[in-house]
């Protein structure tokens, strides 16, 4: 059963006509992305925090909260399943007057926010205990995969000023103070859980260990304590350990999973390294196609066609408003491989053709080319589509960006496979026989010439 009956299209007739549209599209995308893009966090610089909240939280006051520390673009992202109740919040790297405003209403703030709690101040923290013992005889539990190390901003400048920020506007869209007398067991990093142990009953000897145990079980399911019976299921947890966290300890409405930052600096070397990766992606591809087909024409053809598809998908996703980060690379290098996928499969049957075809013009050929892989070139594009669009609707908001631009790469592929890198193949073979053709009739004229010179050489001279 055939889905597509055999065409009999004229698809490079009107080529010229399509050159003018693609023409008019490249001109739009290449205006948008010069009026500046919306870069990302990979390339701009800024914060990006992991948040896992214990109940559903009502994005919209959230989001308004946070547009509200005047850090300027603040986007927040739900990540995973809807149940999970886990978000990123991304804030673009600040400059000096927004850092300034948000250091001032920091200072002006009634309840700031305090640092981490030291070794030396814990006895504040714990009910009923006025002293604590030395953090230096509490063994090192290590670095723990997943879980933000002991100090997750103890960092200067722009960095610890907006980590500090989001935790407050956290703090107060939860209503539960956290900062209180107890210890916030689903934001506690391993240090400060083992010094909380070491006061507790079993002491110093096992509060490394249990420490490690409980962060441990904590990033496993999913980075919160939802209730203290969970603590039951902590690898060494004793009934006096589970009394002692349950009377001293309080559990938080959300827990900050991650915590990264890029500065603009870092961002600038991975802008770098994404022009650079894709500028050897295209060299690559040349390279091949050239080697496969020992013909340049083609490599012309499918690599032209591959900038215009990634000009014209980039310029739409400016267009749609998109943000440009690594993701958005991963997206063009996908595209552009999907485009020359298809591109070679025409190629081929062009090459075939040529064989089959003989005494028959190069338009000939490659418009029954183009008519023969149709119906593949079509249903695998419809396929693909159907997929990429079901991300878009149903993926979530963390591959939207990736999913919409794949979509405009599919439509935006298939047709550059079929009205530009064929095309441009044709018009340099066309131009590559009209300088044969030139360098025929040069020969003979030469010849002439030369022949006329030495006949008048050779000539005697006329008598006087």
């Amino acid at each position: 059963m055939e889905i597509l009956r055999p065409t009999h299209i004229d698809f490079l007739g009107k080529r010229y006509i399509l050159f003018a549209v693609s023409g008019i599209a490249l001109a739009v995308s290449l205006w948008a992305l010069g009026n500046g893009i919306n870069k990302g966090i990979d390339f701009a610089g800024g914060t990006e925090i992991q948040v896992k909240f214990a109940e559903a939280p009502e994005l919209d006051t959230l989001r308004r909260q946070l547009n509200d520390l005047g850090m300027g673009d603040v986007s927040l992202q739900s990540i995973g399943a809807v149940e999970d109740h886990e978000f990123l919040i991304r804030i673009g790297s600040q400059q000096e007057a927004g850092v300034a405003a948000a250091q001032e209403r920091e200072e002006a703030d009634t309840q700031p926010v305090p640092p981490p709690p030291e070794a030396d101040d814990l006895d504040d923290q714990v009910d009923g205990r006025a002293e604590t013992p030395d953090s230096a005889s509490i063994p090192d539990p290590g670095p723990i995969p997943g879980v933000l190390p002991e100090e997750p901003v103890a960092r200067e400048g722009e960095q610890t000023r907006v980590y500090h920020a989001v935790l407050e506007v956290l703090r107060n869209y939860s209503g539960v103070d956290t900062r209180g007398a107890r210890t916030d067991l689903n934001m506690a990093n391993v240090h400060e859980m083992a010094l909380l142990l070491a006061a507790g009953p079993g002491g110093e000897p096992q509060a490394g260990t249990l420490a490690t145990a409980i962060a441990g079980y904590r990033r496993d399911h999913a980075g919160l304590f939802l209730s203290f019976s969970d603590l039951d299921q902590v690898e060494g947890m004793t009934p006096e350990a589970r009394t002692y966290l349950e009377a001293n300890t309080v559990l938080g409405p959300f827990t900050i999973r991650r915590v990264e930052f890029v500065g603009p600096q870092i961002g600038g070397e991975l802008a770098w390294k994404a022009k650079l990766g894709m500028g050897l992606a295209l060299a690559g591809m040349l390279l091949y196609i050239t080697i496969r087909f020992r013909n340049l024409g083609f490599a012309l053809g499918g690599i032209i066609a591959l900038i215009h598809d990634g000009i014209i998908a980039a310029g739409m996703y400016d267009l749609w408003g998109g943000q440009f980060d690594l993701i958005l690379v991963a997206a063009i290098l996908t595209l552009l491989g999907y485009s020359i996928n298809d591109t070679i499969v025409i190629f081929d049957r062009v090459r075939e053709n040529t064989r089959l075809m003989r005494g028959s013009d190069t338009l000939t050929i490659f418009n029954t080319s183009i008519n023969q892989t149709l119906s593949r070139t079509l249903l695998t594009s419809m396929t693909t589509l159907l997929v990429v669009v079901s991300l878009f609707l149903f993926g979530g908001q963390t591959i939207h960006g990736f999913a919409f631009l794949l979509m405009l790469g599919i439509i935006v592929g298939t047709y550059s496979t079929i009205f530009i890198a064929s095309p441009v193949a044709i018009l340099y073979d066309q131009w590559m026989e009209s300088r044969k053709v030139s360098t025929r009739h040069q020969v003979p004229a030469i010849a002439v010439t030369g022949a006329k010179r030495h006949r008048s050489k050779g000539r005697p001279a006329g008598r006087s």
